[in-house]
């Protein structure tokens, strides 16, 4: 056994996953560790590239990805303590990444899994570069099952993109099969009502952020409603018919923007970045209501359905 597992999926990816492997293949950790990527055929030099280094290809058939079952299929695959949750354009900031993340976890047997702060790349757009700000602050957070009710639940409180969980935990809650994409959040909360602890820890940060259009924005804030509708822990804990939160937590974050904005010297791009938040606001609450509409329709407004048709 090994102590622990980095583990991710990866298709197409050549032109950004060297900057990952980089990192990640070489990190200072004084315990033996593996990589394990599991590769869906691709159209580039992807597979030539991940042959370059020290790590084993967990191959994917064709069509047959899907965000948690193939998560689910990695982590029983491989035998170690501890898997560390990443995607394919993660940029880990230093080659102590890994071990700053296992002395905290190590610490605790009660910490499922723990999470890690993103930076935002180079050439990354206002918007993005605020959400990143607002979601991944400079403090250390615990959430517990007595802490849920003061979740500040329209942010991020757990994500598979810097993450570590313990593997005996996953043994007894595998990651919900049923949900659109990873289920990150759903996997969270369940660890926390079977009495275990979440953990935000600044101290690894990682390089990782999106660019999208308005367009794009819409269609990952649907699939975020998706999956919402779709897990019965986020329904429970983020009171999913509660418009009236999710407003005013919507006017928080945009004067919190617009503050951001004008000290950073962005105020060309505020009206720009409102019609953005709009995109996103709307995206995520018709993704909430998406069994009313027609498969051919929601494939239009995804970004994760069509991959599944």
């Amino acid at each position: 056994m090994v102590e622990m597992s980095i583990i991710f999926p990866t298709m197409n990816s050549a032109d950004y996953i060297d900057d990952c492997l980089k990192m990640i293949c070489y990190q200072k950790f004084e315990k033996e560790y593996e990589v394990l990527v599991g590769f869906e055929e691709s159209t580039d030099n992807t597979r030539e590239i991940l042959e370059r280094y020290p790590l084993k290809i967990y191959d994917i058939e064709p069509g047959e990805f899907h965000h948690a079952r193939t998560r689910n299929e990695m982590i029983d695959y491989v035998d170690s303590k501890y898997v560390v949750l990443i995607s394919d354009d993660v940029v880990p900031k230093d080659h102590d990444w890994l071990s700053e993340m296992w002395k905290i976890i190590e610490s605790d047997e009660k910490t499922a899994g723990l999470f890690g702060k993103e930076l935002s790349k180079q050439n990354t757009t206002p918007m993005e570069e605020f959400y990143k700000h607002y979601n991944y602050p400079d403090s250390r957070f615990i959430i517990t099952e007595d802490s849920l009710d003061s979740l500040e639940k329209y942010k991020n409180y757990f994500t598979f993109t810097n993450t570590i969980i313990r593997k005996s935990v996953w043994k007894n809650h595998p990651f919900n099969t049923e949900i659109l994409n990873s289920g990150d959040k759903d996997w969270a909360l369940e660890a926390v009502l079977n009495g275990y602890k979440i953990v935000y820890d600044p101290s690894f940060p990682v390089y990782h952020s999106h660019n999208f259009t308005i367009s794009g924005i819409f269609k990952r804030f649907f699939d975020y409603g998706v999956a919402l509708e779709q897990s019965e822990y986020q329904k429970e804990y983020e009171k999913i018919d509660s418009n009236k939160n999710l407003i005013s937590e919507g006017i928080d974050y945009f004067n919190k923007e617009f503050k951001y904005f004008k000290d950073k010297g962005y105020e060309e791009k505020i009206f720009y970045a409102f019609l953005y938040d709009i995109g996103r606001f709307i995206g995520f609450n018709l993704g909430k209501k998406h069994n009313i509409f027609p498969k051919f329709l929601k494939s239009k407004m995804s970004l994760e359905i069509p991959k599944l048709s």
